[in-house]
């Protein structure tokens, strides 16, 4: 088939499988990463979204190095603002490009007559249903594009595609680090195809494509190195090493499994960390990867070799790094590339000998994945559902307990919200996440005392929430306790400079202790620094300058109060609940302006 024939396909087909998924909402990590990243709002600066791994997140521990993902969402909120649509859109184009690439692969490493299927097969893969609903996932689905094209390039004998293939691995590198582990992937093909000896005898006696290749990875370690991106991963870290590499050799045989039979997918898996060699799973997850590299190895066809090896190397980065998700399907996207080779391999070998039964077998396969990836869409419309069928799917889980509790707590079911809260504190009482949030609903429930409690239990599991400290100033400030809310909103500042809610706080407690000059300092750093605010346009912000109105209008300067009234009515106004503040604003705003 014509390339410009299986490209239309993939992007109809695509559509009608994800038609049911573009209006689904942002999802957790989208709110620091995209609802409430300051970083991505305006294009006035590409250097710092280039540059700086603080521009992945809102959140300061967000410490990501992956520019060309920041770039992405930045054109998306230029076009799109908070339009979830847009977002979801390329991410889909993305999953359709990737599909292609997949096609031109197969194309390239053979047989042909099998491209067509096999990226089809990729495209309608309900594991990768996660990849197109949940908008942070996109740089797994950038960095698998390039990666795809750029091991498409370095195959090719010819000098210009090696150029373009070295251009690509350096542009797959901005997007996510496992790209790093594209030029083992070519060498292993290439050893294949040309004899390993061979191979490295080439590479030692001239400049090639893999000194190349050689050159950039080493330019992306330093990168990441002086931007202090490894020292923070490393800092993260949940687990040992020795914990991380047990737990991951179950997880290898767990991704074959649910890549083969994907009817219990999830955004949160039951899985646990394993720290003896002699855990039963272990020792047969081992036995398992053992058998994969006999048998297969022993098998004439090579491309078959090929895909056992293109998993094993693109799932290794995360099998080494210790991540606070042990397993998840987004992870699984470029190494199940390798997995879907093996399975459109093992039914080319049924095609052979059984053409019909081999069709009706594909068609059969095509149609089962294309329906469980409309029902997974589904399951993504909302959070309650979403976290609903987790924690239906894995009740051991309190991530899961945590984020339906901050779904039914959204929705204002704070008795709903605080008993699934609890649950997944039984299960995890250093859960300092879910701490927070019980803090939060008992605060709504005018639960002060057991309120603070939660935030100090939260506190004891980690210190170095901003968040939990600005809270625990909020309570002292309603039991009319000033100088002890003072000190809680400056140590959450300590922690966070740029936090914003907190700095306005924190001159509502200086004006409380008459401290008016240090007031008002306070609310102007707090207007200044309004691009760290969730929302440039949040009503909330309205309060800062109104604070910041009326405390210029008591220090004589007329003109800065009317220029802050006239901003604090815009904002408050656009949410009814702050009516009467409006009054307020507009009430100085009348009063300042000249005559």
């Amino acid at each position: 088939m014509k390339p410009r024939t299986v490209f239309t396909a993939y992007l109809l087909c695509g559509i009608a499988v994800y038609a049911n998924s573009i209006n689904n909402p942002f999802h957790y990590d989208d709110l620091h990463s995209i609802q409430y990243n300051p970083h991505i709002r305006s294009l006035e600066h590409v250097d710092r979204i280039l540059l700086d791994p603080q521009a992945f997140s809102s959140q300061p521990n967000g410490y990501m190095f992956r520019p060309l993902t920041s770039l992405s969402l930045a054109l998306n909120y230029a076009f799109h603002g908070q339009r979830v649509w847009g977002y979801r859109v390329m991410n889909l184009v993305l999953h359709i490009m990737c599909a292609f690439g997949v096609f031109l692969l197969v194309k390239t490493i053979g047989p042909k007559g099998l491209a067509a299927a096999t990226g089809l097969v990729f495209l309608l893969h309900p594991v990768h249903a996660e990849l197109v609903n949940y908008i942070s996932s996109r740089s797994d689905l950038l960095v698998s594009f390039f990666y795809i094209l750029g091991f498409v390039f370095l195959v090719r004998s010819n000098l210009g595609w090696s150029t373009m293939g070295c251009i690509v691995f350096g542009a797959g590198l901005l997007c996510k680090s496992v790209a790093i582990t594209l030029p083992i992937v070519v060498f292993v093909w290439e050893s294949g195809q040309h004899g390993i000896l061979r191979l490295v005898r080439g590479i030692g006696v001239r400049w090639n494509k893999y000194w190349t290749l050689g050159f950039l990875a080493g330019v992306y370690l330093l990168i990441i190195w002086g931007n202090r991106y490894v020292d923070s991963s490393i800092d993260k870290m949940p687990r040992s090493i020795d914990v991380q590499l047990l737990t991951q050799t179950k997880a290898l045989v767990y991704y074959v499994w649910i890549s083969t039979i994907p009817i219990k997918l999830n955004v949160e898996h039951q899985f646990f960390e394993s720290t003896n060699l002699v855990d039963p799973p272990v020792i047969l997850s081992i036995l398992f990867v053992f058998s994969l590299f006999v048998v297969v190895p022993a098998t004439k066809f090579r491309s078959m070799k090929f895909g056992l090896w293109w998993f094993l190397i693109a799932i290794l980065p995360a099998s080494v790094m210790p991540l606070n998700i042990l397993v998840s399907e987004r992870r699984l996207y470029l190494a199940s590339l390798g997995l879907v080779l093996l399975l459109a391999w093992a039914w080319y070998l049924v095609f052979r000998a059984k053409p019909r039964i081999a069709i009706v077998l594909g068609v059969t396969i095509c149609t089962l994945f294309s329906v469980l990836t409309f029902q997974r869409n589904q399951v993504w419309a909302d959070g309650t559902t979403l976290w609903r069928d987790s924690v239906d799917k894995s009740p051991m889980m309190p991530r899961s307990r945590l984020n339906l509790a901050i779904s039914y707590h959204k929705q204002e079911q704070l008795e709903v919200s605080l008993r699934e809260l609890n649950r997944g504190l039984e299960l995890d009482s250093s859960f300092a996440e879910g701490w927070v949030i019980k803090g939060n609903i008992l605060s709504e429930m005018g639960k002060e005392e057991l309120s603070e409690e939660a935030y100090r239990e939260a506190l004891r599991h980690n210190p170095k929430l901003p968040g939990v400290h600005h809270n625990i100033g909020n309570l002292y400030m309603v039991a009319n306790k000033p100088q002890e809310a003072l000190k809680a909103f400056q140590i959450a500042l300590e922690i966070d400079p740029h936090f914003v809610k907190a700095r306005n706080n924190l001159g509502q407690a200086l004006e409380a202790l008459g401290n008016f000059e240090a007031a008002h300092e306070a609310y102007e750093l707090a207007v200044g620094d309004s691009v760290y605010w969730p929302e440039s346009q949040d009503p909330e912000l309205g309060g800062a300058w109104l604070n910041l109105a009326r405390l210029s209008e008591w220090k004589g300067e007329r003109h800065r109060a009317h220029v802050a009234f006239e901003r604090a009515v815009f904002l408050l106004n656009q949410d009814p609940k702050y009516a009467a503040f409006v009054d307020k604003a507009r009430d100085g705003f009348t009063r300042t302006t000249a005559p």
